[in-house]
């Protein structure tokens, strides 16, 4: 009796251990973070490995039409889908359902933890060695930019309540986004149970380090042009067209996956056998978890950074018309004046109006200067 039905199913649908995956069969949690307009990187991976596993699933459907046994075919074997839902709870909920809602980017903007449950179980662990290996979460997240960290360098330097105040807000929101250990993991070339596709460009000096367009503004950047969350849905495509090539792997003496694999395609010479790593990158010969069927395998090119695709100067009237309709509706409902101190109040909210969105303009342009998005 497996581990999994021993302890039984507890509840919201876990159990204490899950049973392991049959022989063939490696599972994936995907995990996505909150991203805001930055979301269109999300779009673009998730989009390339949906299309990846339709291309595959097709070439296996084609292998196993000729012959059954997946040890005779042309392509690896293995990533069967599991779709019963994340801790899915018996009953369902009432009819109407009423609920207050929040953003839920304020609060565990990044669940990693669920999926690794609904893999593992409660209690259980997904095996980190490459050879035992046959469950891994994979996190989608476009926000580990390592030049991101500098939009604001002099922030929580300053030794006042308001900064260290904003300081404060940006680490919870940080840390919402991800948890540093579990990037470090997914770091680790030795763990094959955690798994990151992260913005890259690789080298790109036109950028100043930067990888997403989207990313500026706390991640409202994608907001202000289309070209830019083109940008980085391409460049999301790129990335996860070089991790299922190049990441995603798992050693051919993984024999709890591939043991059902034809022997022919774990030898150098197969289209799929990745070999060693070099000295400086060591790593054991190995084979994708998700091969990329053609027309996938032609590479994704780079996107072309969109600088100077928008003007700053664009959002002044926009920003003041809203302005003012705030500050009208918070005169009108929420300060009761007379007509005449209504309008003494509205000619000194002017100046603040204007100042509001000369700041708003000069924020803007800082940020987007920063990753060279505008000259």
């Amino acid at each position: 009796m497996s581990s999994a039905v021993a302890a039984g199913t507890l509840a919201g649908g876990y159990v204490d251990y899950a049973a392991p995956p049959e022989e063939g069969v490696f599972e994936i949690g995907l995990v996505m973070a909150g991203a805001v307009s930055a979301g269109a990187y999300t779009a673009g991976v998730v989009d390339f490995l949906i299309e990846a596993l339709d291309a595959w699933e097709a070439q296996k459907a084609a292998c196993t039409a000729r012959n059954p046994d997946p040890r005779t075919w042309s392509v690896p074997a293995v990533l069967r889908p599991r779709w019963n839902g994340a801790g899915s709870a018996p009953g369902s909920p009432p009819n109407p359902y009423t609920t207050a809602t929040v953003d839920g980017g304020t609060m565990d903007n990044e669940p990693l933890e669920l999926a690794r449950r609904e893999l593992a179980g409660l209690l259980g662990r997904n095996p980190r060695d490459g050879k035992l290996a046959n469950r891994a979460t994979v996190m989608i997240d476009p926000f580990p930019d390592a030049a991101g960290a500098i939009d604001d360098a002099t922030r929580g330097q300053k030794a006042d309540i308001l900064n260290a105040g904003v300081a404060l807000m940006g680490a919870w929101k940080d840390q919402a986004r991800f948890d540093p250990a579990d990037l470090a993991l997914a770091g680790d070339e030795n763990t094959y149970s955690r798994f990151l596709i992260a913005p890259s460009r690789g080298p790109s000096p036109e950028t100043d380090g930067f990888a997403l367009a989207c990313g500026a503004l706390g991640g409202f950047s994608g907001f202000l042009s289309e070209r830019y969350r083109q940008h980085d849905y391409m460049l999301g495509r790129r990335n996860c067209q070089q991790f299922l090539r190049s990441h995603f792997c798992l050693p051919v003496e993984n024999d709890s996956v591939f043991g059902v694999v034809n022997p022919s395609l774990k030898k150098p010479g197969s289209p799929w056998f990745i070999p060693a790593g070099p000295p400086d990158q060591p790593g054991p010969p190995s084979l994708p978890i998700i091969p990329l069927m053609s027309p996938l395998d032609q590479e994704e090119s780079l996107p072309q950074w969109p600088a100077n695709v928008f003007k700053v100067e664009s959002l002044r009237d926009p920003a003041t018309k809203r302005l003012d309709a705030v500050l009208d509706r918070l005169l009108k409902t929420s300060v009761h004046l007379n007509w005449f101190f209504q309008w003494l109040a509205k000619l000194g909210l002017a100046r603040v109006r204007s100042a509001a969105v000369d700041k708003v303009i000069s924020v803007v342009t800082q940020q987007l200067q920063a990753r060279k998005l505008i000259s």
